[in-house]
């Protein structure tokens, strides 16, 4: 057996393994081993962990994915079941990977019944779960660990459907509904039966959710779950009736489903999640609110986290240089739910000390060029504060990706240094600091949909019905933004008058909540600069018009397209044929208009 450093399992070595550990694979643990190495660094590269990650694994078995993780650079702590696989995993590491068993963490026992693990505590999930057993385990890692952000698991394919489902689908139920309360799911891809031994009869998928921030509710997660749970438990019955039972009678339920804003007469694959926690809230008696310490008794806060959206941008038209070096622009932004996480903590004198985390962290400068460390030194200045702070940020917005991730970041520390120091400055003062870091950092603090003219800056919200479900197609090295800039300058040394009147269809479908109508408005004046420098993004743009997209771009300044789906299958569908087509470093999907930047 091949046993060279950093060498990941193949079918032989399963085997082989499973025969020295006596093992033989069991339906009732939902024993399928991967055995298919590049579906292992599949698996990592779409799961996004980085060195800097501490990765929880469930019932890792023989060790594929632990091996493909460890060789990633991640830390990872593994729950294994079986009595007789538990005790083998860290020898096989160490057999493949010398040294690498420094960084496994193995802990015998049931995932279901597992309430605490050893520090460091896990920042993402990435694992091929039992899947007689998988949304149990799902739900319940979430809840037990909330410092996991990103979750990547593999699950059969029928259950991934039900786990990413919108409301109003056929496959929409108790599954997707509570997954809903930790984030957005999607599937990233599917897996065939021939990856494992044995092969199972069913297909399988992988399934991301990006943790984000908790429903807004007075109502507790139990309290939501149990009106979930009722509303599916007899999907034929009208809310009004399956309601009955916790609200004591149907009368009582009518009463609370108004009180809601939900007709009586809907269903409960209708509903969203924000729908169910105001049922659940209606539910509840009012309690008096009490004062927060930091009411009662002033500022005592040590750590802030704050949390501010990457952007799409649905039409940029760009100006003829100024004498100053900007650009005149009319900006139409849409924040996505794709959120940069900064944590802030107190620090002795004017320290700021910066750490990063996440995929794409290794590229982020940590001196006084970060945005982070200009924004915190700008409320110095602007406040006279004299404190510091320690802040780790923690990447989820691709680096250099024309999605503004250094923007959000710097949103992210404006408001989290904001409460962290008591400077009580208002959402407008915020927002002129912000226009000094940068063009995308106030709309970074606003949110939604808007327009930003000027250098983009000066905001206009547009409010909009609907959701828009969005594909993002990475590439893998980045493009400077004034790179692609100059080179619109030498492309279109005389740039046509700007003038707000082309962007009036895409105002309107965005007012109407008209997908299609944005598909068709989408526009961006730098494309043709960013397609010059990275000719390879048009075989991502063909493929996407292949697919049936309602409209494609490059977002910002590029590299990455953003195509705009008709729902979240087919944005789903999208994401995977891109990814099998291998155009892209990866696609994921998400969707828009989120809140801005905020504490949580």
């Amino acid at each position: 057996m091949d046993t060279s450093p950093n060498t990941l399992l193949g079918p032989a070595h399963i085997r082989e393994l499973a025969q020295e550990c006596g093992v033989t694979p069991t339906k009732t643990k939902g024993q399928n081993f991967l055995h298919d190495a590049g579906t292992v660094r599949k698996i990592v590269r779409l799961s996004g962990v980085a060195p800097t990650d501490q990765v929880l694994e469930v019932g890792p078995g023989l060790g594929s994915l632990t091996l493909g993780l460890l060789d990633a650079g991640c830390h990872v702590t593994a729950i294994e079941l079986d009595d007789v696989l538990a005790p083998h995993l860290a020898g096989t590491v160490e057999r493949f990977q010398p040294g690498a068993s420094q960084r496994l963490t193995v802990v015998h026992g049931n995932a279901l019944e597992v309430t605490e693990l050893p520090d460091p505590q896990p920042t993402a999930l990435v694992a091929n779960l039992p899947y007689n057993v998988s949304v149990p385990i799902l739900l319940t890692i979430l809840e037990r660990f909330p410092t996991i952000t990103r979750v990547m698991v593999m699950v059969q394919r029928e259950v991934a459907d039900r786990l990413v489902a919108p409301p109003g689908s056929r496959t929409y139920g108790t599954p997707s509904a509570k997954l809903a309360w930790y984030g957005t799911a999607n599937r990233a891809m599917k897996v065939g039966r021939n990856v494992f031994w044995p092969a199972p009869n069913v297909d399988s998928a992988l399934v991301y959710l990006d943790r984000t921030m908790p429903v807004t509710t007075s109502a507790s997660q139990r309290d939501v779950f149990a009106v979930i749970d009722a509303a599916f438990a007899q999907r034929r019955k009208t809310l009004r009736q399956a309601l009955a039972g916790i609200a004591g009678n149907s009368q009582r339920a009518s009463t609370i489903l108004e009180a809601a804003g939900v007709p009586p007469t809907a269903r409960g694959e209708q509903l969203t999640i924000h729908d169910f926690a105001r049922i659940a809230e209606a539910m509840t008696p009012k309690e008096p609110v009490c004062p927060s310490p930091r009411e009662l008794f002033g500022p005592h806060t040590t750590q802030v986290t704050a949390r501010a959206p990457g952007k799409v941008n649905l039409s940029l038209r760009v100006g003829a240089v100024r004498d100053d070096g900007y650009h005149p622009l009319i900006n139409v932004f849409q924040a996505v739910n794709l959120y940069e996480e900064v944590t802030a903590t107190t620090a002795p004198e004017d320290t700021i000390h910066l750490t990063v985390h996440g995929p794409g962290a290794k590229y982020v400068p940590l001196g006084e060029t970060n945005l982070v460390t200009r924004a915190a030194r700008l409320l110095q200045q602007h406040t006279g504060y004299a404190g510091g702070a320690h802040i780790t940020i923690t990447k989820a917005v691709p680096v250099a990706g024309g999605m503004a991730g250094g923007s959000a970041d710097a949103a992210a520390t404006l408001v989290a240094l904001n409460e962290l120091w008591n400077l009580s400055l208002s959402s407008e003062e915020l927002s002129v600091l912000g226009a000094k870091l940068g063009a995308d950092v106030p709309f970074a603090l606003l949110g939604g949909t808007a327009v930003g003219t000027g250098t983009g800056t000066d905001l206009t919200p547009l409010p909009g019905a609907g959701e828009c479900h969005w594909v993002f197609a990475l590439r893998s090295a980045g493009l400077s933004t004034p790179a692609v800039f100059q080179r619109f300058d030498t492309l279109a040394p005389s740039p046509s008058e700007l003038d707000d009147a082309h962007n009036k269809d895409l105002y309107e479908a965005i007012r109407a909540g008209d997908s299609v109508g944005v598909g068709k408005a989408l526009h961006n004046d730098l494309q043709v600069a960013a397609l010059d420098m990275a000719p390879d993004l048009q075989l991502t743009i063909d493929l996407v018009r292949e697919c049936g997209a309602l409209g494609v771009l490059v977002s910002g300044s590029g590299p990455t397209v953003a195509a705009l789906a008709r729902d979240a299958q087919h944005a789903t569908s999208i994401a995977e044929e891109l990814i099998a087509e291998g155009v892209c470093a990866n696609a994921f999907t998400t969707v828009g208009p989120v809140r801005g930047a905020h504490t949580v």
